[in-house]
Order: C-alpha cells, then structure tokens, then sequence
C-alpha cells in the first residue's frame, strides 16, 4: 500500500467524465467549476494528522483517505484553525471533527473513538490533539478517515504530505 510520506499530484472530486482532450473538468455541487481551486491550491500550509499505512485512497465514491491506525491512537491537528463542527453520524462517520483554516481549507477527521474534547470555535494549533482513532460510525476496523476540502471543494488529501 502507499505512505502516507509520498507526494502525489492535486486532484479534486471528479463529478464529470475526461473531456476529449484527455483533461478531466471538477465542479463543485453548485455546478461551478474547481479548477481555480487545483490551480491555487498552496496558500496554506497544513501537516499530516497521523503517520500509517493507507488503506483507502482518494477515489470518486470515497473523496478521502483511510489510514489504519490502532484505536487511541492521536490524530493531531493539521495547522492553525478553528473547530467549525463536532457531530456523530452512526450511520457515516461516526465521531467526527471539522476543523476550519485560513484561505478556505478544512480538514474532516472521522470514525473517532470517541467524541472530541474540544467545542466548537476552540483555536487548535498545528500538532494538538484533536481526537483519538477509533471504528465508530460506518467502519470495519479502527482507522482515520480523512477529508481535505478547499473552499468547498474535495482534495485528495496526498496533496499536502509533501
């Protein structure tokens, strides 16, 4: 499987088929077009949350990352943000935390062991614990399940480990 060390080309939620000149269009839900944003994608810098092996890759169906990890183990923040939301989906994501940074970035860390101890507008800075890993929700096993979005936009989260 791949490291979650490795740098791959930006790719955003693919939601229309190759074009004929071989490039591929992205579009955000309200149909408009993301390709300014694979374009501008480098205005912040965030880090990766946790260190494991990736057992789900970015893919259309799946616009995140699942990295295995044993239950409890620390998933940190990202970068410097806020916590924009906290929920639990039983059905989805399990325990989950959003957390908001500059220039349109987020990142969704779900299947939680548990709910976060933080609340909503807490600061986090880039290495604090936001969550232990966990298999609630929707999961077989105990794994990170992580999200990037930039300004509504799905990214594959491979982008930022550089």
């Amino acid at each position: 499987m791949l490291n979650i060390a490795l740098a791959v080309v930006l790719i955003a939620m693919p939601m229309l088929p190759d074009e004929p000149d071989g490039g591929t269009d992205y579009y955000f839900e309200t149909g408009q077009n993301c390709n300014y944003v694979r374009s501008h994608t480098f205005d912040t810098i965030l880090m990766p949350p946790v260190e494991g092996k990736i057992t789900q890759t970015y893919r259309l169906g799946h616009p995140a990352q699942d990295i295995s990890l044993h239950r409890g183990v620390p998933v940190f923040s990202s970068g410097f943000g806020f916590v924009k939301e906290i929920g639990y989906y039983p059905l989805g994501y399990g325990h989950y935390i959003i957390i908001k940074y500059a220039h349109g970035w987020e990142t969704r860390y779900a299947h939680l062991m548990q709910r976060p101890l933080l609340e909503i507008n807490d600061p986090v800075f880039p290495g604090d614990v936001v969550g232990y890993a966990g298999n609630t929700g929707y999961a077989s096993g105990s794994h990170l399940h992580l999200e990037v979005m930039k300004d509504g936009c799905f990214i594959d989260p491979m982008v930022l480990y550089n």
